[in-house]
């Protein structure tokens, strides 16, 4: 048994003495060291710095069983007690003591057990704890007072890719880092995700390495970092842990690697080539063109060392042929061509919309050249002044891969779709399917159902992502969306949910039942070849389906049931289609009885829909009301708000004074650096007189919120709801102004009356243009002299939002306009990252 006591017994790892003596251990700092110093003289450093660590961690692990033994067994103790069990397990092999990690990893097993244990802990399984915490303790005992032999150092250098190490431990970082350096690679180091994630959107690593000892569940942190990422790059995981279990998980949540610690350098080096050479097809590709062959092939030749997939072009007037065939993620382009020059071949480019989002980094001679080039490219472009130096160049390049990026997520945000004629992005299906099932909620005709709903999902993923690789998944995943998008049954009205999995609505065939339809639409997938390294091959897919009737619940019920369905169907051998289970609804009370009880009990909620600037990247939070009835299913407004005045007590002004206080309790409670300047949009429904009447209050809820300077409340208001009631709601208008409450005019025809009402109300903030400026955009001519209004209005087109933008050709002509906000269809909560995958 351990004593209440136990410092006493093991003086050497509590005595200041023992820290000065004969292995010369040091005080704990991080390390950073000078190039002047030797690589063994680095890691005998960092070896001193662990060994100055271990008394920290005894003490913390005596604690804890003083806790468990004598005080209360808790499992918030015995996880504290097992996380030190696995750093040490991880990190003793590392730096030569091996029997610290051995027992290590038996103390670890045993606490784990406990935690897994639901009954009342036994005597034998608490002696049995005791015990390997004897053992843990009394080995770190022996490697205080005996000193070890460091490992040998590399002797090889490596190809010098860029690497990115996450570990909060700074010395097996630190010691990490040191190696990986000696094998030739480009690293860096970071304590914290954070500091990765800030690091990552401005920088592209060809490997993470990647410590998940600080974090409850790997699956959420790999998405983050994925979606964090400049450019994709594979994750090789190194965790203490060393069950199946963990390493299941790992894999199935994106890992391309798992390594238990402490790391045999070997199997390291061999696995980060590994993963580097499998990881060829997803390096950025780079098109250089350039007159010029001797310089271009140098470039070319800097540019594969760094792990880029480079091709040259000598010819510019090809540029359209190659872009086709090679679709490069940047270009890097010599200003100064004969045929063709860099600007010229740009604005060439720039005709065809699915080149719009590639950055052009372009190099000139001299700086005169530079200065009044307008940015070209919507992910706009860098000119370079030679001599280029190598860093230059690939900061530079990963600079604005990195914009580039973030921009095709935010772009899904906007836009309808990715391409003219393919499937629907997913916030544009997500608010069709919303819109849908509340139409048929609200028909009459129960039981003529004309579509059905369909998740579909290849079978096997994970093996074909390992045969094929993640860029010929990508590949055939692209192909798979234009042949749904293609089918008649479905004319694009679907989206894909992730890699190889797909959310689709098929029609009904005559003649046949749901699941019959289903399976035939199912069949006729699984038998259409798709190439795939080189050959054509077929594919085995799974589904869940239902019918879109007027009993089934809302949008993300119907989703979790389909995907359940999916799950069962893959899991009793895949090729199969099962029915999702949504029949529960029947037994239901009626719609109007659901809505009655939820008006009655104010149960709305609010969804947000970003406006999302490109430029700056700060955005507005447009506010969506939803009502939630006992089963937890949203209704849109257009179901319930003829029910408001007769269930809800004072009505609409009663409705619309929840809302201004939910948004400015969201307003407050926004969390998060990307928050600092946030703002949320409200729509009214009040009628004019009862608005006027709401003034007193809102000044109240206004004044009391002290919000941020940099947070704002803005208030939207349809263009001809003011013209027909300008006088009437001018002193309106004139209040929120004072109470630095921002103003928006939706649905903005650009007519006549709407630019006079524009110099009636100098005080408006933004104006939101109609859906049909997505037809009028692209004649250009006719709308030109409308825009000039806006821009001299304004002084500029950066108070113009664009909404429903449906592809890319036509967010191209409303970026050539100069407009810069746009409205898609994306629902998410402000202070969010704006990242979709």
């Amino acid at each position: 048994m351990l004593r209440s006591t136990p410092y006493c017994r093991y003086s050497c790892l509590t005595s200041p003495s023992s820290l000065t003596g004969s292995h010369s251990v040091e005080p704990f700092r991080p390390v950073f060291l000078m190039q002047t110093v030797t690589l063994e003289q680095q890691l005998t450093r960092l070896r001193r710095d662990y060994l100055a660590t271990l008394p920290g961690h005894a003490r913390v692990m005596m604690e804890a069983s003083r806790m468990l033994t004598h005080v209360r067994w808790d499992d918030s103790t015995l996880e504290q007690l097992q996380k030190e069990a696995h750093l040490l397990a991880g990190s003793g092999g590392t730096f030569g003591f091996d029997r610290l990690t051995q027992v290590g990893r038996e103390l670890a097993r045993i606490a784990e057990e406990q935690l897994q244990t639901t009954g009342k802990v036994t005597l034998a399984s608490r002696t049995r704890l005791e015990h390997a915490c004897e053992a843990m303790l009394a080995e770190i005992e022996t490697v205080l007072k005996v000193r070890k032999r460091e490992k040998p150092l590399p002797r090889e250098a490596g190809i010098g890719a860029r690497l990115a190490i996450l570990d909060e431990d700074p010395i097996q970082g630190q010691h990490l880092k040191l190696w990986c350096e000696a094998w030739g690679y480009e690293v860096s180091w970071f304590s914290s995700l954070s500091l990765l994630l800030e690091d990552a959107r401005e920088h592209s690593y060809a490997l993470l390495l990647v410590d998940p000892l600080g974090f409850a569940s790997v699956t959420p942190l790999l998405q983050e970092i994925e979606a964090s990422l400049a450019m994709p790059a594979p994750v090789l995981l190194l965790s203490a842990r060393t069950d199946i279990t963990s390493r299941l998980e790992a894999l199935r949540a994106g890992a391309s690697g798992y390594l238990t610690r402490p790391l045999d350098n070997d199997v390291l080096r061999a696995e980060i080539s590994r993963l580097l050479a499998s990881n060829r097809l997803t390096r950025p590709k780079v098109l250089l063109v350039d007159n010029h062959k001797a310089q271009a092939e140098m470039y070319k030749a800097s540019l594969d060392q760094q792990g880029f997939d480079s091709r040259v072009l000598h010819k510019p007037m090809m540029i359209l042929d190659v872009m086709a065939r090679f679709n490069p993620d940047i270009l890097l382009v010599n200003s100064h061509m004969n045929e063709l020059n860099g600007p010229e071949l740009a604005r060439l480019l720039h005709q065809d919309s699915r080149y719009l989002q590639v950055p052009i980094v372009f190099i000139a001679n001299s700086a005169e050249v530079v200065h009044d080039e307008p940015s070209i490219t919507l992910a706009g472009d860098d000119f370079l002044i030679k001599p280029v130096t190598d860093r230059l160049l690939m900061d530079t390049l990963h600079r604005r891969l990195a914009r580039a990026r973030h921009l095709s997520h935010s772009l899904k945000l906007i836009n309808g779709s990715q391409e003219e004629g393919g499937l629907q992005n997913r916030g544009r299906f997500f608010q069709q399917l919303e819109t849908d099932l509340a139409a048929n909620r609200s028909s009459t005709q129960s039981g003529k159902e004309k579509d059905i709903l369909l998740y579909l999902a290849a079978d096997k993923p994970e093996l074909l992502r390992n045969q094929y690789g993640v860029m010929g998944c990508a590949g055939l995943g692209n192909q798979i969306d234009h042949w749904l998008a293609a089918h008649p049954s479905i004319g694009r009205r679907g989206c894909a949910l992730s890699d190889l999995v797909w959310l689709v609505k098929i029609a009904f065939q005559p003649g046949l039942t749901a699941a019959a339809t289903a399976e035939q639409f199912r069949e006729q997938l699984s038998h259409t070849p798709f190439s795939l390294a080189g050959s054509s091959q077929t594919l085995n897919f799974s589904a869940g389906s239902v019918a879109l009737s007027s009993d089934l619940p809302d949008a993300e019920h119907v989703l979790q049931g389909l995907e359940t369905a999916c799950a069962d169907a893959t899991m009793a051998g895949g090729g199969r289609v099962t029915m999702a289970s949504l029949n529960g609804n029947k037994a239901r009370p009626p719609l109007a009885e659901r809505l009655q009880k939820a008006l009655k009990a104010h149960s709305f909620v609010l969804q947000y829909q970003p406006v999302v600037n490109l430029d700056t990247n700060q955005n507005h939070f447009q506010a969506l009301l939803r009502l939630k009835d006992a089963q937890g299913n949203l209704y849109l407004p257009e179901e319930f708000m003829a029910n408001v005045p007769d269930y809800l007590k004072d009505g609409l002004a009663g409705m619309d004074r929840w809302v201004i206080e939910a948004a400015v309790s969201a307003l407050d409670g926004v969390q998060g650096a990307e928050a600092e300047a946030c703002s949320v949009i409200i729509k009214l429904s009040s009628s004019v007189n009862t608005l006027m009447e709401m003034v007193p209050f809102i000044t109240n809820v206004m004044q009391n919120a002290r919000l941020r300077e940099d947070r704002r409340l803005y208030f939207a208001f349809q263009e001809q709801f003011i013209l027909k009631n300008l006088e009437a709601v001018r002193p309106l208008l004139e209040t929120l102004s004072r109470l630095n409450a921002g103003i928006i005019i939706e649905n903005f025809a650009a007519s006549t009356k709407g630019f006079l009402l524009l110099d009636e109300l100098p005080l408006i903030d933004y104006v939101r243009l109609d859906a049909n400026w997505n037809q009028r955009v692209n004649r250009r001519e006719e709308v030109a002299a409308l825009l000039e209004v806006l821009h001299r209005r304004f002084g500029g087109m950066d108070r113009v939002i664009a909404c429903r933008v449906e592809d890319a050709k036509t967010f191209s002509a409303f970026w050539d306009m100069g407009i810069r906000h746009f409205q898609g269809y994306f629902v998410q909560q402000p202070g969010n990252s704006m990242l979709l995958e």
